[in-house]
């Protein structure tokens, strides 16, 4: 991988406040580097998870904490005008309520103190094609989202990397993913339950496996039970708050840590929300969703370069205590400035 242009790509995708096209990028260095040879760099096929590794691993091994927490969640990179292709399709997105054009990105963030580090992600790819009763041809992803999750950890494993939690959101609940946490990884996790999920207190007959939603879970509390096909007790608590539009709403959420409380529970799970600052810089501080590559193999290019370019922002956070959105503003702020000068010395007629 040509490192010089991974560095000043990235430099270039935290500096471009509009879209990231690779001519702005030759322009702003007098033509030092073309626009062809950063598409070749982008189409160069070196963008794999090997990589993406050996860049962050030097950041990584000196913050490791054998407490620290692994949050799990994947996010929508909206491309409304890019044709369709193995990568850019078409996803449900929750926080809208509408299927969308664009691409979808599972990520893994390391969380310790206040760094919070990408240590791998998987771009969903359609590449499947299958005919629905139909007769319609339909195009699918050859893994799941909890399959490549647990793809993930078995890679972070491999690596070795420290950590004492995985954080996850109720979509990433099922059963494999929390057997092989437990059993496989021996860590723990805490993670949102949905309403509809069947359980029975330790000692019941099994047929009293009932839904979450109908069980008299109190707030403040941790109830000790057993969900269905899980080999392994679960401890429950209970939050309840209230939904934006003042509607009061719960959240259940599990752990396999027997020594986590109601409000110890509570805090580490509040991690999680990490990796949707995660996602929310991706898209405004590092131009995740500006490029206008188009093919396959220059959009996984880009999108590993945005994610570098994430980190780079994460080293100067940790080195200035300067979040990723007040050093955009200083960038911008900069240019501003620059321009401001420029055009005061200009003489005009």
């Amino acid at each position: 991988m040509n490192k010089n242009l991974l560095e000043t790509y990235s430099n270039f995708l935290i500096a471009s406040t509009k879209s990231a096209h690779s001519t702005d990028l030759q322009n702003i260095t007098d033509s030092k580097i073309s626009k062809d040879s950063v598409y070749r760099f982008l189409s160069s096929g070196q963008f794999c998870e090997k990589n993406f590794w050996l860049a962050i691993k030097p950041i990584l091994k000196p913050i490791e904490d054998s407490n620290a927490c692994l949050s799990f969640d994947d996010t929508i990179v909206h491309k409304p005008h890019t044709q369709p292709n193995e990568i850019v399709e078409y996803y449900w997105d929750h926080t809208i309520n509408k299927s969308v054009k664009g691409i979808n990105i599972l990520s893994c963030t390391y969380q310790t103190k206040d760094v919070s580090l990408p240590i791998n992600y998987r771009v969903t790819r359609k590449n499947k094609v299958i005919t629905d009763k139909n007769g319609k041809e339909k195009h699918k992803a050859e893994f799941t989202k909890n399959q490549s999750m647990l793809d993930m950890l078995k890679m972070i494993k491999v690596n070795k990397v420290k950590y004492r939690y995985i954080l996850t959101d109720s979509w990433y609940t099922t059963t494999d993913n929390l057997k092989y946490i437990h059993n496989n990884l021996n860590k723990h996790f805490v993670c949102a339950l949905k309403s509809n999920r069947t359980f029975k207190f330790l000692n019941e007959d099994s047929k009293q496996f009932r839904k979450v939603s109908t069980g008299d879970f109190q707030p403040n509390e941790v109830y000790t039970l057993e969900l269905k096909g899980l080999p392994f007790p679960v401890y429950l608590t209970k939050q309840v708050f209230q939904n934006g539009d003042g509607k009061e709403a719960s959240l259940y959420l599990i752990t396999n840590d027997e020594f986590l409380n109601y409000d110890s529970t509570i805090k580490v799970y509040k991690k999680r929300w990490n990796i949707e600052v995660y996602h929310k810089s991706l898209k405004q501080n590092c131009s995740m969703g500006k490029a206008t590559v188009r093919t396959v193999q220059t959009i996984i290019g880009h999108l590993f370069c945005s994610i570098y370019s994430y980190v780079k922002l994460e080293k100067l956070k940790m080195k200035t205590h300067i979040n990723h959105f007040k050093l955009k503003t200083k960038f911008y702020l900069l240019g501003l400035k620059e321009t401001y000068s420029r055009l005061s010395d200009l003489k005009t007629a």
